[in-house]
């Protein structure tokens, strides 16, 4: 494997490392961007004699449309210094590391499911983490929800249901196979990480990611290049998995709140969060507020925009993806969002199901969530891109 190929990997297993804060210079920084850093020189050096322009394709221009609108954004932005840190981590890497991995896999054919795997490694690392932390009575998340490192149950939802999806689909499809369970080390520690990842999205209680994860999975399973009758089984264990746990949670004081829209209940809350998302995006229509600044907007236009004070004052997001893009990115921004989902249509195959199943979990969340705007989440969304926008698939993905 090449060099650049390890740095990418290296990317991958390295993605929860954006929590590391650092300082270089006096400017702020965190461990990932230095690893991606070093990939990209890793890169330059390995590849800068085949370096060329090439034809730039739907991709390319929707990507191009994305950094534009993000970088007017940060002019446009109240808080530059902020929003330039999240064009940074948010938009400029993730894509730098996008057109990367589409130039090494050419080359390499293996890099994305490489990639991913490595990715799903630390995210279930990161599951057992906090498996562990619930285990021993460590676990201090206020409503006993799994959390592992993060803030909140949900960020653990939305980095795990995506891997959790590519990985369920890849492993029902041959090429994949061969790349996942080559021996029987392979085969149990494939097996171990799906089930880490499903018990970490389970313990998680993220009704999106269930939603997300099962509706993705549905359809995936339905275009499952196998016998109709190995379809209906994988959709009739999806249905019996989603029903027992919708009964479980069903008797819980967490689901009779989500039903509450009268009170303080996450469902009223994020009414709120929209009808005030919307109202910013007719504010600043065309180039929208700037990266990472919905939460100082909403703390200043939130009572304004109701016609009474919130129910709550801290929002870092919409909980919106589209929403997202239009604030944070301006019109230009979501319209090359949009591109991207286009351009990806006409590049289906078979063996590119599992990269669909992975943004079908993103864009489902995406209903009620915001599964992109976070330095490894922009990192994924981006690499599940790159799969997705290879013409052709080699039958043996290995060389």
């Amino acid at each position: 494997m090449k060099f650049t190929s390890w740095g990418l990997v290296v990317i991958g297993l390295g993605l929860p490392t954006y929590l590391v804060r650092l300082q270089i210079w006096g400017l702020p920084t965190n461990l990932l961007d230095i690893l991606v850093g070093v990939a990209v020189v890793i890169f330059v050096r390995e590849n800068w004699r085949e370096i060329r322009a090439r034809r730039l394709d739907y991709f390319d221009w929707g990507a191009g449309l994305i950094l534009m609108g993000a970088t007017v954004g940060v002019l446009v932005a109240p808080e530059q210094k902020m929003a330039l840190g999240a064009w940074k981590s948010w938009i400029f890497l993730p894509l730098i590391i996008f057109e990367m991995m589409r130039f090494q896999a050419r080359r390499d054919a293996q890099i994305v499911p490489k990639f991913l795997v490595a990715a799903s490694a630390s995210a279930g690392f990161l599951s057992l983490w906090g498996l562990g932390e619930i285990w021993s009575g460590t676990e201090d998340s206020p409503d006993g929800r799994l959390q592992s490192i993060f803030t909140n149950a949900n960020q653990l939802a939305l980095l795990v249901a995506p891997l959790l999806a590519w990985l369920v689909v890849a492993l029902c499809l041959p090429q994949f196979r061969q790349i996942l369970r080559e021996n029987f080390w392979q085969k149990i520690g494939t097996g171990g990480l799906a089930l880490a990842l499903g018990a970490a999205l389970i313990l998680s209680r993220s009704y999106g990611g269930f939603l997300a994860l099962g509706g993705s999975l549905a359809l995936a399973f339905w275009f499952l290049p196998v016998r109709r009758i190995w379809k209906m089984v994988a959709l009739g264990i999806l249905v019996l998995a989603l029903g027992s746990l919708g009964i479980l949670e069903m008797q819980t004081g967490k689901f009779a709140q989500m039903l509450d829209l009268q009170n303080r209940s996450s469902s009223s809350v994020r009414l709120e969060i929209w009808q005030v998302a919307a109202g910013l995006g007719q504010q600043h229509l065309w180039a929208g507020i700037g990266p990472n600044q919905f939460q100082h907007e909403y703390q200043r236009a939130a009572a304004e925009i109701l016609g009474r004070e919130p129910l709550e004052w801290n929002h870092p997001q919409p909980h919106n993806l589209l929403l997202a893009f239009w604030l944070q990115t301006g019109l230009w921004g979501l319209a090359g969002f949009l591109l991207v989902l286009l351009a990806g249509i006409p590049r289906y195959a078979p063996a590119k199901l599992p990269y669909y199943a992975a943004l079908g979990v993103i864009l489902l969340h995406g209903l009620i969530d915001t599964p992109f705007w976070r330095n490894d989440l922009a990192i994924i969304f981006w690499v599940i891109v790159a799969g997705i926008s290879a013409w052709r698939v080699p039958k043996k993905l290995a060389e």
